[in-house]
């Protein structure tokens, strides 16, 4: 189409359209000019903006509510600038990536489109389209600042070193420039929170009815020292070595006890057998008669061998008493005292939620040696048919010990031959203590 053709006249203006094409023809040759660097970068980065605007998805989430005088600046400056896109759309004048945006932004606002299938004025003032096609560049956009919560921060208003283009024949040539990254704009959404594990209760559980209280109390009561379960346990030795001091089978306020078998008995030696080791040290506080006071007790096992003569006699027989024995005292200030034993072995009647460990064999109380006394003592007992031993008592015999009394018993069978030659075996039982050193024998009865 000429430019006759696009004259705005009627057939009977031909004189005027003849007057007027060349007046025409060169205004728009001056509109048709493209504007400057620094207008065209600003109107790219309001249509990138625009565009970004009607692509971002609407949030649920409320934002904070404008102030009215920047809203209306707002809306002015986005209709101000759509209505000069679309005017320089409409006129041809920008490059094809921003010709795009702008038909995009026209579309989606209901602008109206003019029709470009001719060639733009652009194309006709620049000449016939030259074969050499040059690659297009785009210019880095940087989206201005919003007020949007979800956005990112905008870059620095830094602009891009570039060099102006130029304008050669008639054709538009860019110059190299260094663009800086384009900054892509971040939407934040709010995540929602997973549920997690749900740790246990650390409540602590309740006691349970009917726990044994500890061994050994973990307490100092008051106005004793730091030391006082090793001053109670000395005061339990030192009394017991009181009482093997006794010259009588059952002495008062001591644990050991012995059983005569006849009417009298003199000559009473009570021998320790072995260090004591107090093992259960319990302090207990009660109403006394002055007000609150404190109980210590102490447990511990004990061996005692005795030897005595009977009223009259010269045979000397031999006792033995073991068991738990258990003392009671009280602190004074300074030392531990009024220490007393109840009679007897405590077995069967400790404080509840007490036990006492048993006793220990000693390494040096072998088999072989509590069966060669067995042999070298050996006496029939009582009750057995009159004859001679004959044979060895010990062959096939069975030792055990007793960790609750410290006692050694030897079960073998013994062969009495008489003096008609007849052989007659039976059954026996030795009871033995060691005493440290050497066994003694208590008795060897028959069965």
């Amino acid at each position: 189409m000429s430019a006759r053709d696009r004259l705005p006249f009627g057939s009977g203006d031909d004189a005027a359209r003849a007057a007027a094409a060349p007046a025409l023809d060169a205004l728009r040759t001056e509109l048709l000019v493209l504007p400057r660097d620094e207008v065209i970068e600003n109107h790219v980065n309001m249509m990138a903006f625009e565009q970004q605007l009607l692509a971002t998805p609407r949030f649920a989430k409320t934002r904070a509510k404008m102030p009215r005088p920047r809203r209306v600046a707002f809306v002015f400056a986005a209709v101000c600038a759509t209505l000069a896109s679309c005017g320089l759309s409409a006129a041809g004048a920008l490059p094809a990536p921003l010709q795009h945006i702008t038909e995009s932004i026209a579309r989606t606002l209901g602008v109206p489109q003019p029709d470009h299938s001719g060639p733009t004025p652009h194309a006709a003032a620049a000449g016939p389209e030259s074969t050499t096609s040059h690659p297009s560049v785009v210019r880095p956009v940087t989206p201005p600042p919003t007020t949007h919560h979800s956005a990112s921060k905008a870059e620095p208003k830094t602009k891009p070193k570039t060099q102006a283009a130029t304008k050669v024949d008639g054709k538009v040539k860019s110059a190299k420039h260094t663009p800086k990254p384009v900054v892509q704009q971040q939407i934040h959404t709010t995540p929602v929170a997973k549920a997690g594990p749900t740790a246990p209760s650390r409540r602590t559980k309740p006691r349970q009815p009917g726990h044994k209280p500890s061994n050994d109390s973990t307490n100092t009561p008051a106005g004793y020292p730091n030391d006082w379960r090793k001053l109670a346990a000395a005061a339990t030795t030192a009394q017991l070595q009181v009482c093997a001091q006794a010259d009588t089978l059952d002495p008062t306020d001591c644990p050991q006890v012995a059983s005569a078998a006849g009417a009298g008995v003199q000559a009473v030696q009570w021998t320790l057998v072995s260090s004591p080791q107090p093992v259960v040290v319990i302090a207990r506080v009660h109403q006394g008669k002055t007000g609150p006071a404190t109980t210590v007790y102490v447990y511990t096992r004990y061996q005692m061998g005795v030897s005595y003569t009977e009223t009259g006699g010269t045979e000397t027989y031999r006792g033995y008493s073991s068991g738990i024995a258990a003392a009671t005292m009280t602190w004074n200030g300074s030392a531990f005292g009024n220490v007393t034993f109840s009679s007897g072995s405590a077995e069967g009647h400790l404080l509840p939620g007490v036990t006492v460990p048993p006793f220990e064999r000693p390494a040096a109380a072998s088999d072989g040696a509590v069966l060669a006394v067995v042999q070298a003592g050996f006496s029939l007992p009582a009750d057995a048919t009159s004859g001679r031993l004959t044979g060895d008592p010990t062959q096939g015999a069975l030792v055990a010990f007793d960790d609750h009394q410290g006692l050694y018993t030897v079960t073998g069978t013994y062969t009495v031959t008489g003096t008609d030659g007849t052989a007659t075996s039976a059954r026996y039982t030795a009871t033995l203590y060691f005493d440290g050193q050497n066994f003694q024998i208590l008795s060897i009865a028959g069965s």
